[in-house]
């Protein structure tokens, strides 16, 4: 039992002792749905995908520290499972600071992470517009308000699909964003994006998935 990672596999361990070379990624890459036997199918550069993603976590739940290591060794033991598409998580509280105010240094060093842990991953970007710590001080009549029993209170964990203000700086937010990593050494990298908001990034409404009311 190797909870916090500390062994490599044996099968990863054979993997990279003989891994073959890494696609070509210096023209980009190109991601295509077509239809295979009557089923959907990702093609990318104009390979069949398998359609498994692997998805480590970057992030304790509780303590919110990054698990650099366990990040690592879970994208190293995918790529020896032959599963080179890789989701790769872009919160806010990563990289946004303010009214297009970013930094981008703490987002960049994830995807470069990514890359070298397997350099054939294909990424698409997970991200997550979930009001940073910044919005909810400077705009807290537009987070979502939910009921608890008789209890209201504001939810500043889940995306407020009520507010314009929110919408503006969400889509300005996600359009800089974008920019950015297809700028960066990473774009070359990226294949798709997933936009989760609302509770949970699942676009729930705040409060629904904990039995109260929005």
């Amino acid at each position: 039992y190797d909870v916090d990672m500390k062994r490599t596999l044996p099968v990863t361990a054979a993997f990279e002792k003989s891994r073959p070379k890494a696609d070509d990624f210096s023209k980009g890459i190109k991601a295509e749905r077509r239809t295979v036997n009557g089923v959907n199918a990702l093609f990318i550069n104009g390979k069949l995908q398998t359609p498994i993603q692997g998805n480590p976590a970057l992030r304790h739940q509780l303590t919110h520290k990054f698990l650099y290591h366990k990040y690592n060794m879970g994208i190293r033991n995918f790529a020896a499972a032959g599963i080179e598409l890789l989701s790769v998580g872009a919160s806010p509280s990563y990289f946004w600071k303010g009214e297009r105010q970013y930094d981008w240094k703490t987002l960049d060093g994830i995807f470069e992470r990514a890359i070298k842990a397997n350099p054939n991953c294909k990424i698409m970007v997970y991200a997550t517009p979930i009001p940073p710590a910044w919005f909810c001080k400077k705009y807290p009549q537009e987070l979502e308000k939910s009921y608890f029993g008789a209890n209201l209170r504001p939810q500043v964990s889940a995306g407020p699909l009520g507010s314009d203000i929110w919408l503006k700086a969400q889509t300005q937010m996600i359009h800089d964003l974008v920019t950015h990593l297809e700028n960066s050494p990473a774009g070359k990298h990226i294949y798709g994006y997933l936009i989760g908001g609302g509770q949970s990034a699942e676009w729930s409404w705040p409060a629904s998935v904990y039995g109260g009311i929005p």
